[in-house]
């Protein structure tokens, strides 16, 4: 899971990079390259064409505009319409070269270091803070998955042994997703602050239509990692982090296993309901031409109520054990090194939850080896 979150945020931060990389230089151009008196000499909407991988055919239009202005003691003449290259609807591009004729006379902005580069409309585009913005959904998404990450799901961890029993690790803390969702938060508006900031402070009015909705979306979606950290501290102040231990080092399918809890509790709780059991999930893989889908799906799961209307004291601990039984016949877990599918991970989940507080839930990643062939539940799993 860690490296799918690394994935998501090195892929996101490209984006965010090239957007970063476009607002500055949108920002340079605006702020110091050199006002000059200029003639328009012509002004025509350019269409570009492209087709994608899968033969999908856009049309997007551009404004472009020829200028002549003096030079020393002769003249020059430049191209450019915008700070930035931009292409969109034939109704946009349209509407800017309508603003100018031939023969015109405007202001002009040209680069110093290349007297044929310059603009004619000196405006900021909210385009290089969508590309800012945007991929900070996968850069949140990243950070919760990576600070959450405690055992691995695909390669359990050796239990370790303390007296006649082993100790399990969760796949995710609750000290993990509260560091990581506060995170999350404060990047996600923090840089929603910095970009939106930016372009309100320095465009002139009237804002782009795109720019009001964008920023408007993005902050109502701060509320989800906002919601989420605080989900999380509300957590760790009533209990904390359960302990789960079994007398089986390794789980076998058809064989019994005991199953211990002790959790900490820290302020006064009523337990409604604490539940543990066994769950496995299964990851198929299918291929439909050159594409490959993965699916991960809950094939078995069993819970078992332990716990009822329960009042917990500050300072206790919810202790309860249970005995649970690796369904006969089921399928093992998939060794890390296995490439063949479908793939099966089990995990040992605990449920719990508590009166006018957030819930409880972690799952305990274990291994099971086979004792049989698999059982018919499995049968029509799909193989890739």
């Amino acid at each position: 899971m860690k490296a799918v979150g690394i994935i998501f945020i090195l892929f996101a931060s490209i984006f965010i990079g090239v957007g970063g990389t476009m607002a500055w230089r949108q920002d340079y151009k605006i702020k110091h390259w050199k006002p000059v008196k200029a003639v328009i000499v012509s002004c025509h909407v350019e269409r570009h064409e492209s087709t994608d991988s899968k033969g999908h055919r856009s049309v997007n239009y551009s404004p472009e505009i020829s200028f002549r202005y003096k030079a020393g003691t002769g003249s020059q003449d430049a191209n450019g319409a915008l700070p930035l290259s931009q292409s969109s609807s034939s109704a946009w591009a349209s509407g800017i070269c309508n603003r100018f004729k031939a023969g015109q006379e405007v202001t002009a902005w040209v680069n110093p270091e290349n007297p044929a580069e310059g603009f004619v409309v000196r405006q900021y585009s909210f385009l290089p803070y969508i590309f800012i913005l945007f991929p900070m959904v996968f850069v949140a998404a990243g950070i919760l998955v990576c600070a959450g990450s405690g055992a691995s799901v695909t390669k359990p961890p050796t239990p370790v042994m303390r007296g006649e029993w082993f100790d399990l690790k969760p796949a995710r803390s609750i000290a993990g997703k509260k560091a990581g969702s506060w995170f999350a938060a404060i990047l996600w508006g923090g840089v929603g602050a910095v970009a939106c900031g930016h372009y309100f402070a320095v465009a002139n009015r009237p804002y782009e239509t795109v720019a009001i909705v964008m920023s408007v979306i993005y902050l109502l979606l701060t509320t989800i990692p906002v919601g989420m950290a605080i989900y999380n501290t509300l957590l760790s102040k009533v209990v904390g982090e359960a302990h789960v231990f079994v007398n089986r080092g390794t789980l076998q399918t058809g064989t019994p296993v005991k199953v211990g809890v002790r959790q900490p509790v820290f302020t006064p709780v009523q337990v409604q309901e604490a539940a543990i059991g066994l769950k496995c999930e299964m990851t198929t893989r299918t291929r439909s031409g050159n594409k490959t889908h993965y699916s991960t799906n809950t094939c078995y799961e069993e819970m078992k109520p332990v716990l009822r209307n329960q009042m917990a004291r500050a300072g206790s601990a919810l202790e309860y054990s249970v005995e649970l039984l690796v369904p006969p016949g089921g399928m093992p877990s998939t060794r890390a090194n296995d490439g063949s599918y479908p793939k099966y991970r089990w995990q040992i989940a605990l449920r719990t939850q508590l009166a006018d507080s957030p819930d409880y839930r972690a799952d305990f990643p274990v291994m099971v080896e086979g004792t049989g062939a698999g059982n018919m539940m499995y049968a029509q799993a799909p193989q890739a």
